[in-house]
């Protein structure tokens, strides 16, 4: 039964060790409701968190604390996932990331209420929108508008310039750019970086926005906080 609370869809992606068709975690998200993703591989987390933003990671990953904290680190530190709250299903808390920890064992009542009430909060108190000169950037819906009219972006160029938008007038090097948007991936050239922000300004250039963002040669670039 979904929550009456909740006005769409929430979407989840749950994080669990092994590959399983239908977890407890699993079953009882789904069946409150929640459309859900599952990675049980970091290449299939980044292939996922790429695609659409969740409104909440459901984590059950306790054999290696390390890892564990590594990949609450890696969606704090991303632009577009760190306001994503973080639930972990566990014995105990490894980090300090976490939002909500569920102590196992837990019925399935508990469960799910703990669950509905954290995509309430969510929802109800995490501002999800960057706005700046015009340009209207929604986080939880990784999507962009400038004029009410949507502009067509990929999901590395919405992390780009939700990277840029959330640093107005600092001069971001390539490097922190490139972390930005694809995370810890090694095999990327920096000057990827250029393609991308090329494309953003193209999008922008029908609305005159796109001397924005300025180009700090042999550095990087920086977003300008009042309209050029």
């Amino acid at each position: 039964m979904r929550n009456p609370l909740l006005s769409q869809q929430p979407y989840l992606i749950v994080v669990e060790q092994e590959e399983v068709a239908d977890s407890f975690i699993q079953f009882h998200c789904r069946r409150a409701g929640c459309e859900v993703d599952v990675a049980d591989t970091g290449d299939q987390f980044v292939h996922l968190t790429d695609a659409r933003i969740p409104d909440l990671f459901v984590i059950n990953w306790t054999g290696d604390k390390a890892l564990s904290r590594e990949l609450f680190r890696f969606i704090r530190g991303d632009e577009l996932l760190a306001s994503t709250p973080i639930l972990h299903y566990g014995s105990e808390q490894v980090d300090t990331e976490i939002d909500v920890q569920i102590a196992v064992p837990v019925c399935a009542e508990a469960f799910s209420h703990i669950l509905f009430k954290t995509l309430e909060f969510q929802r109800l108190n995490s501002p999800s929108v960057i706005e700046l000169v015009g340009i209207r950037l929604d986080v939880s819906r990784g999507s962009v508008s400038v004029a009410n009219e949507e502009l067509r972006l990929g999901s590395t160029e919405i992390r780009l310039l939700a990277t840029l938008l959330s640093n107005p007038d600092i001069t971001l090097n390539r490097s922190q750019l490139l972390d930005r948007a694809w995370g810890r991936a090694r095999d990327i050239e920096e000057r990827t970086v250029d393609v991308h922000i090329s494309r953003i300004r193209n999008r922008l250039s029908v609305y005159g926005l796109h001397h924005q963002i300025q180009t700090i040669r042999g550095i990087g670039y920086r977003f300008v906080s009042e309209r050029i």
